[in-house]
Formats: C-alpha cells, structure tokens, sequence
C-alpha cells in the first residue's frame, strides 16, 4: 500500500471516480442482458424505427455520465502530477539539496497519474463496447420485427 500513500491525496477521489465509473458501466451491461432476454414481446404495429430508436435511448441512458468519468480520470491524474511537479520544485528552491524530496514528488505526480489512466483506458473501451452491443441490439430487432411482418 505504500504505492497508495506515495500518490498523494487525490488517491482516494480517483479510486471514488473510478468505482462511479465501474458501476454506471455494470449497470448499462445489466440493463442490455436484461433486455436482450425479452427482444419482442409485442410489436403491434409500432414502427420498426419507433422501436430500435426506442431500445437505444433506453439502453444508452448513463452512458454519458461514464464517458465524462473517463474524461475525468485522467484530469484528476494531470492534477496529481501538477501538485507533485510542484511540491518537487518547491523542495528544491528551499533546500539545494532535496533531491531526495524532489524525487518523491515527482514519483507522487508519476503514481497518481497512471492509477487514473489505468482505471480511465479499460473504461473508455468498455464504454465503446456497450455502444457498440446496444447499435447491434437495436439492429438486430429491426430485423427480427422485419423477418416477422415480411412472415404475417
């Protein structure tokens, strides 16, 4: 845990945005399993449009607030290197000989900024993926409610 202590005070904000992050994404990937077990229940003469458009905004609800987390992560990391750059600075005007606490600083900055984009990267793609899974859901039941009238 000394990685932990060594990033500084944003650690915990970071770990708090990520684990927002990480539920609004489980979340959107449940409400699309869900979804995808019950595809057409009815149609009854709505429009195949009506309903793939319908599916996307529902599923896609939240998503937005995931794609700011990620965008957010790596800011909060950027603040941790600037408060860490600055604390190395700071350490050497007031002693020509912290190095010592130079380098921690600048190991505070280096610690804070790769925990951020290690939580941001997974949960941009994974963001991209749901994306991508509710456009084939809502292509798919277009398809199905095509195949189903073309059948009637």
């Amino acid at each position: 845990m000394t990685w932990w202590h060594a990033g500084g005070v944003l650690m915990p904000v970071i770990l708090l945005v990520g684990m927002l992050l990480y539920i609004v994404l489980a979340e959107r990937a449940l409400a699309l399993y869900r979804r995808r077990s019950h595809i057409l229940a009815h149609v009854d003469g709505e429009s195949i449009r009506a309903i793939a458009t319908d599916t996307t905004v529902e599923l896609t609800r939240g998503l937005w607030l995931a794609r700011v987390l990620c965008a957010v992560l790596p800011l909060l990391g950027l603040i941790g290197t600037v408060m860490g750059i600055s604390g190395s600075f700071a350490s050497l005007a007031n002693e020509p000989s912290g190095f010592q606490q130079a380098g921690a600083g600048v190991s505070t900055a280096l610690i804070s900024t790769q925990y951020a984009l290690a939580l941001a990267v997974p949960g941009l793609i994974l963001e991209a993926w749901l994306r991508a899974s509710v456009r084939r859901h809502a292509d798919g039941i277009a398809i199905a409610v095509a195949r189903s009238r073309s059948l009637a």
